[in-house]
Order: structure tokens, then sequence, then C-alpha cells
């Protein structure tokens, strides 16, 4: 019978029990960098909970064939693991404890360590990790959640497509940072240089009183990007932001109704001054243009009409003044009459 593709991939026999699968699966992983081989990474990976999975049904019919001699083995193994477990757990507290205090700078370098010594523990230590890690990110129990998260990312490999499902709860609110942060990057960060230093000051230990009256342009960015900004706002910070903004002097119904019943009138006489300024433009302007019978231009004004307007221009009023207009208006009115029915100038 051929062996399972998954064996070969771990470099085992048909024989192989479940120590051996940790054992050669711990082994591989250590020459493997998933973030250079990716592929490989996740092929080895599938191998190791297909070859767990076949391990677990070889051991379940032992043991209905050869009754309690293949328990007592298991048994045996059990603090094993038991005590392989604890340790992980102790360096992943114990890295919850220095990440406290580290500066930012060195997180990445923290985070790459313990997680290379989790890998030589415990062969699920990475997994229990990195849903440490989420728990922590997502509550807000941890400091410098925004450099954390962008280095977890990169050694989890989260941007992964359905890397993060087997994370559950905790990996739907990965994908949510990541797509949110995509959104923020493309439509929000752009419109202000100081984002940043914005964010840092908002998720300080206390709200400045000068960012408490942003809350009335932030509140749709904090609908719209919960996740996202989580990294940056202690948690209760939203909630907090949005009290401290309601009772603002000039926010009161009160003070709202003041305002609303001011408003009107000063519209009101605003309105009206500026109709009166246009009804007496209208006026001037009709009367400027009026039109003079055609009866009422002699031939000498005909001929001074003709004089301006053939010489140089030099020669015409300036537009828009009186005599500019009164010009327009009498040669409108000598060309609607034959030069002969011109009146002579008495």
């Amino acid at each position: 019978m051929d062996t399972p593709w998954f064996l070969d991939v771990l470099q085992l026999p048909d024989s192989a029990d479940e120590r051996s699968v940790r054992h050669a699966y711990a082994t591989l992983l250590r020459r493997i960098d998933p973030l250079a081989d990716p592929e490989d990474f996740i092929r080895l990976r599938t191998a190791y909970d297909e070859a767990r999975r076949w391990t677990a049904e070889v051991a379940s019919k032992e043991v209905a064939a050869s009754g309690p001699a293949r328990d007592n083995r298991d048994n045996s193994e059990a603090p094993e693991a038991s005590t392989a477990e604890c340790l992980a757990s102790e360096l992943i507290e114990r890295f919850v404890t220095r990440a406290q205090r580290t500066p930012p700078a060195a997180l990445p370098a923290l985070l790459e360590s313990t997680l290379a010594a989790l890998r030589l523990q415990y062969i699920d230590a990475p997994g229990m990790f990195e849903h440490r890690l989420v728990s922590l990110l997502e509550s807000g129990a941890i400091a410098h959640r925004v450099m954390l998260f962008d280095c977890a990312a990169k050694l989890f490999v989260w941007d992964e497509i359905g890397h993060t499902r087997s994370l559950g709860r905790e990996g739907a609110w990965v994908d949510a940072v990541l797509s949110q942060r995509t959104q923020w990057d493309i439509h929000v960060a752009p419109s202000r240089k100081d984002w940043n230093h914005f964010l840092d000051t908002a998720g300080g230990a206390t709200l400045p009183e000068r960012l408490v009256r942003d809350w009335s342009w932030f509140a749709p960015l904090a609908e719209r990007y919960p996740a996202y900004l989580s990294l940056y706002l202690p948690p209760g910070r939203i909630a907090q932001w949005r009290d401290r903004y309601s009772p603002a002097p000039g926010t009161t119904p009160a003070r709202k109704a003041q305002r609303q019943r001011k408003l009107p009138a000063w519209l009101m006489r605003s309105a009206a001054a500026v109709m009166a300024l246009g009804l007496i433009a209208f006026a001037a302007g009709a009367w400027l243009r009026r039109e003079t019978p055609a009866d009422a231009v002699t031939t000498t004004r005909c001929n001074e009409v003709q004089a301006l307007l053939a010489g140089p221009i030099s020669w015409r009023p300036r537009a828009g003044t009186p005599e500019a207009l009164a010009l327009d208006r009498d040669s409108r009115a000598c060309r609607a009459l034959p030069p002969v029915h011109h009146k002579e100038t008495p």
C-alpha cells in the first residue's frame, strides 16, 4: 500500500505515531521561513494536521483491538505533552509582561524570538500564542498595539486569504482591521498629514479638552473604522469622547433653540437690505436705458452721434457712464428714421 502523501511530506513511515508526527513537524518547521516560503509552510501545516488526524484514527482502532494496553501507553505520554504546554504558556505570559515595558523599536525582535522559542517547546504553541496575542490586541490589554499588530501580521501571514479562518472570532477581528486599514489609507489618511499625532494624542492617558470639540467630525470615522481605531484608542475612549462632547457649551438644546430664534431675524434684515439695493439699481438702470422718441432726435444730434461713432474710440465716452448710455440710446433713435426725416436744428 502506498504511503499517504502527508507522511511523505513529513518524511515518516506508515508506522508513525502521533509523537513522531509532532517531532517531524517541529524539525521541518525550523527549515522553513513562513514569510519567504508561504506555500511550503501551508503545505507542511496541512500535512501535519492530516497526519495527526490519521494517527488518531489508527490509535483508536488499535485501542479497540488491544484493550487497555494502548491506553496505558497514551497515559504515559500525557505528562510530557502537558509539561511542554505549560512551558509554552509561561513563555507567552512572559512575552506579555515584557512587551508592556519594551520600547516600540525593540518589539519586532522580541516577538520573533518568542515565536522561535515557542516552536521548540510545544508543537501547537505558535497557534496558542497567535490566539493569545489577537485577544490582547482586540481587548486593548497590551501596549503598543499598532506596532505589535503590524509585526504579527507579517509573522503569522494574516494577509493571506483564508489564513485567519482558523482563529475563529479573533480571525474575523483581524480581517476587519486589515480591511478598515486599507480603506483608511485610501480615503482618510491623505486628508490630513498629522493623523498619527492626532490619534496618539486621542489615545493617551487622558483625552485633552481641545480634542473634545473635534468629536462632531470624528464621529463618522469612529463609526466606520471601529476595529482599526481600536489599535490607537483605549477601551471606552469612544464612549467617553461622545459623552464629554454632548454637554459642551453651545450644543445644549436650550442654546440651539436660542440660536435658531435669532437666526431668522438676522437673515430677514439682511435680505431686506439686499432687496432694497436691488430695486434701486434696477430703477436707475431702467431710467438710464430709456428709449428716446424718434421725433425728438434732431439732425444736429444725429450728426454728432455719427461723428463720435465713426471717429477714434478715444472720442467716445467711457463705457458704463451716463454719457455712453445716452450715446447708445440716441444712436438707436437715429437709425430708426431716414436721414431726410431728421428735424433741422432750430
